[in-house]
């Protein structure tokens, strides 16, 4: 499992975990509390558990957002997350959202001589 706590000041303000791990690759979910949306928070948390990830040896990182969420959309995006061409119809709270998808992919390092 892998889930970490987002943080400002000591407070819990949101969270990022896996929602699924295959092999090399992760898929993540990530939360933070309406209170500290648009602060630029999310953003540096998923930076961070990418670095993390990276680190741990994960050679690819999935996320998802509803696509009528247009802030975690630039979330991925600005933390270096493609678009994926994969979708899916997910139903939260008794409605039906449509989700894309992002992912971004360690860089190949070349091959020493």
């Amino acid at each position: 499992r892998y889930v970490t706590g987002m943080y400002l000041n000591d407070k819990l303000i949101g969270f990022l975990n896996d929602v699924e791990m295959h092999n090399d690759t992760i898929e993540l979910g990530y939360m933070v509390h309406p209170q500290y949306h648009n602060q630029g928070y999310a953003t540096e948390a998923l930076k961070a558990v990418i670095a993390d990830l990276f680190h741990r040896g994960f050679r690819q990182i999935i996320a998802g957002a509803f696509e009528d969420n247009p802030a975690s959309i630039k979330v991925m995006i600005k933390s270096g997350m493609n678009l994926l061409d994969k979708t899916e119809d997910i139903e939260y709270r008794g409605i039906i959202h449509h989700c894309v998808y992002y992912s971004i992919q360690k860089n190949e390092r070349p091959a020493l001589s």
